[in-house]
């Protein structure tokens, strides 16, 4: 895939992924009862947050719901670089064909920090550069074969996002 092609994939998956997790969001209107802690609360698993999620992730994630397993993303090759030190992954997720996946994390670093820890540990023959998604906002995008990433810094965390064409 050429480099306006891939451009033009990573913005919209984006936006796919941006949407799924928008659904994802929550009302003040509780009718389920929950909120006392009745039936239907979610036990915390001693994380200290109603939600089940990490603490760490409440600012960067706030819909971030359970614990997370990094491998439920099928997509994320074995070479690719760990998240930097003191990261918590908070939530992971997919379209339903399985052609995009993404894990979201809570990290202290910054955007620049965030990116240099990347570029500095991707391993040889992932292609890496520096774009802009489609709204506009910095982000770190390659690719390695039929697999396309991109990382995007979130105030508190950031998102890996990967996707192939099948």
């Amino acid at each position: 895939m050429s480099r306006p092609a891939l451009r033009r994939a990573l913005p919209a998956g984006l936006f796919a992924a941006a949407l799924l997790l928008t659904g994802c969001g929550s009302d003040d209107d509780d009718s389920t009862g929950a909120s006392g802690g009745g039936v239907g609360a979610v036990d915390d698993g001693g994380t200290g947050t109603d939600t089940g999620a990490p603490e760490e992730c409440a600012e960067a994630f706030p819909t971030a719901f359970g614990v997370a397993d990094i491998a439920d993303v099928e997509l994320l090759p074995d070479d690719f670089p760990e998240p930097p030190a003191d990261s918590t992954l908070c939530e992971t997720g997919g379209t339903g064909n399985g052609g995009q996946e993404y894990a979201n994390y809570a990290s202290p670093l910054g955007e620049e920090e965030l990116f240099a820890y990347y570029e500095e540990n991707l391993p040889a023959g992932y292609a890496a550069e520096r774009t802009e998604d489609g709204l506009g906002e910095p982000i770190l995008a390659g690719q390695s074969g039929e697999l396309y990433w991109q990382i995007e810094s979130e105030d508190g965390g950031f998102s890996l996002v990967l996707a192939t064409d099948g």
